[in-house]
């Protein structure tokens, strides 16, 4: 193993889920106390997703990885394409569930409530959804497949089964969203098992991008339909109450 993939593995297993959780506290409270910071944040995300990710790439291509394929193409097979075909109606799905809650306002006050404990990296202007949407999750989409998916899980298939390689590659991609609170460390491993699953049944690393970065967009056009109505409906209800007075 060369040095550099040495200090490679340590930056993304140890020092990127420390960092992450312990500065989580300071920009919760930085985007609480003034959430104008949000494009600000979103933007040194992307940055710091895209140096690893350009890390491994760059290894990659110098032949200085242990992983040398991490399957960027198609796989013309049954399984593989039909994996694609589901991937497809999944996105279909998250279309229809946006305009579907847009016009379901019992739906959006439930959603306002479970979505509390990340409420305060969500977007809630155009611009902020914007970024969130076609920055940062276009990013995710991209820089955590190839980090957790294209090398973690390949490289740690090299040493033991496909399956251990899976669970623990998710349980490394769950921990880098400490931050999001323990229960989402839990949640993301789950979501990570699945899209280590799509990817060895997929054989393709575009698959799993694609429905990652879906999944992301969904939530961010989602959180903007739910917050921008409830703002609304409180702002008639405030209406409503001065008036009434």
């Amino acid at each position: 193993m060369h040095p550099s993939e040495i200090i490679l593995l340590i930056a993304l297993i140890g020092v990127l889920p420390t960092y992450l959780y312990i500065s989580s506290a300071k920009t919760e409270r930085a985007l609480i106390a003034d959430p104008s910071l949000k494009i600000k944040t979103y933007i040194e995300t992307i940055v710091m997703q895209w140096i690893p990710t350009l890390a491994i790439l760059i290894l990659l291509y110098h032949g200085l990885l242990s992983v040398t394929d991490m399957k960027f193409g198609f796989t013309v097979s049954l399984l593989p394409l039909g994996i694609s075909a589901v991937v497809i109606l999944i996105i279909g799905y998250f279309i229809l569930s946006v305009l579907s809650v847009k016009k379901n306002k019992a739906e959006q006050e439930k959603m306002y409530k479970n979505w509390d404990l990340i409420r305060w990296f969500l977007p809630t202007t155009k611009s902020e959804t914007a970024w969130f949407i076609f920055g940062l999750s276009v990013t995710a989409g991209i820089c955590e497949e190839i980090i957790f998916r294209g090398y973690l899980l390949n490289f740690m298939a090299n040493y033991m089964p496909i399956y251990v390689a899976a669970l623990l590659s998710s349980l490394a991609f769950g921990l880098c969203h400490a931050y999001q609170g323990s229960i989402h460390i839990l949640r993301t491993a789950i979501v990570g098992l699945i899209m280590a699953g799509v990817y060895i049944m997929a054989d393709s690393l575009i698959v799993t991008i694609i429905l990652h970065a879906g999944m992301d967009i969904y939530g961010g056009a989602l959180w903007y339909v739910v917050s921008k109505n409830q703002s609304s409906q409180k702002s008639s209800e405030t209406a409503d109450n001065t008036h009434f007075r």
